[in-house]
């Protein structure tokens, strides 16, 4: 990295935290992060959100290797959880539980032993079993159960398989509502069409200095284009009930090809329907809620739907409902718009080592 890219770098960690504070008020940043100081935040957030992603074949991206203060990805594309295991995978000597999920199962915006994976492992480590069990945070940004599949066959395909394999889903799956294919497509195309000068001027975007002029965009446009703001907000309001149906069969339809994948090589699997902010929480509660929740509206609709699909088909069995987790609670659980703080995290792993341990005999000796 250049001297010129060290500044950069130093000048958005230093204006990320000064644009969350101004679009939001420090009061709301302490409040979701109580007693951490704006250099160990600051380290937190630039850690989560200023890893760029690193090609992957078939799922066209995955998180980048990384080794850092807060975040730490292995190259084989998981995140480091509490007393994680060895790669590869020693299925002799440990029970292995591999995790899939979006950027809420990888844990953004919380550091490697708050994420869902390491309270999971933290429950898990204080049970009885004929080996010791140890789970590999597959959680990557942007992913849904499409991708989900193909990464849960291509690590079979490699020749790593684990004992037991779970999927949480349900944000990302309405937030690709009108689509189903990966973030970057649209990239890919225009790579296979010959558009450079379009990728080009995309990359420049991620770089440190145009990331910093977006944060103070956002920041400057809550504070003085209300209007703007509001036909944002409102820009995912309408739900077509015929494409919340199609998000729905589209799970469905990955959720069979994951099992009988699964089915074939002996591995258990379960899936598990996270929480989200739009059903069944209190946003009074959430200290980011007056920013709207762009895509993730369409959960509003989508979520409700999902339950009545689950009534109306009592057979689909093997799907666990943590998305009324939040329900009743009492203070906040959302580190950003989206993303859970270690409270809810611990929570969500909670209701899954409960149904974990009562469902499967492996864990019941």
């Amino acid at each position: 990295m250049s001297s010129a890219e060290k500044k950069l770098d130093s000048l958005y960690r230093k204006n990320l935290i000064i644009a969350k504070t101004m679009r939001y008020g420090e009061s709301i940043i302490r409040q979701v992060y109580p007693g951490w100081n704006k250099d160990e935040l600051a380290d937190l957030l630039v850690e989560s959100w200023s890893r760029p992603y690193v090609f992957q074949k078939y799922v066209h991206f995955r998180e980048r290797p990384f080794h850092g203060k807060y975040i730490n990805v292995h190259e084989a594309g998981f995140r480091s959880s509490i007393n994680q295991g060895p790669w590869p995978p020693d299925r002799d000597k440990y029970f292995t539980i591999f995790l899939f999920g979006g950027s809420t199962t990888f844990g953004y915006g919380v550091p490697d032993n708050q994420t869902i994976a390491s309270h999971l492992q933290t429950f898990f480590t204080n049970i009885y079993s004929e080996k010791e069990i140890r789970i590999y945070n597959f959680g990557q940004g942007h992913y849904y159960s499409t991708q989900e599949r193909i990464l849960f066959q291509e690590l079979i395909a490699a020749g790593y398989k684990p004992d037991l394999a779970l999927f949480i889903d349900g944000l990302n799956e309405f937030f690709y509502y009108d689509e189903d294919h990966a973030p970057y497509a649209s990239d890919f195309a225009k790579l296979v069409k010959g558009e450079l000068w379009s990728l080009w001027l995309k990359s420049m975007r991620r770089k440190s200095f145009f990331m910093t002029i977006t944060q103070w965009k956002k920041s400057l446009r809550g504070l003085f284009f209300n209007r703007q703001r509001r036909l944002l907000k409102n820009r995912y309001n309408h739900h077509d009930p015929s494409r919340i149906q199609c998000v729905i069969n589209r799970f469905m339809m990955n959720k069979r090809m994951i099992e009988a994948v699964a089915v074939s090589y002996s591995i258990s699997t379960q899936f598990i329907w996270e929480p989200v902010p739009t059903y069944n929480y209190d946003l009074s509660l959430h200290p980011y809620a007056a920013a709207g929740f762009g895509r993730h509206t369409y959960s509003q609709t989508g979520y409700p739907a999902m339950k009545a699909y689950l009534q109306q088909h009592p057979e689909v069995k093997d799907l666990l409902w943590c998305a009324d987790i939040h329900e009743g609670s009492t203070e906040p659980l959302y580190v950003d718009i989206v993303h859970y703080s270690p409270l809810m995290s611990r929570m969500i792993a909670e209701q899954i080592f409960q149904f974990l341990i009562k469902k499967l005999s492996y864990f019941n000796q």
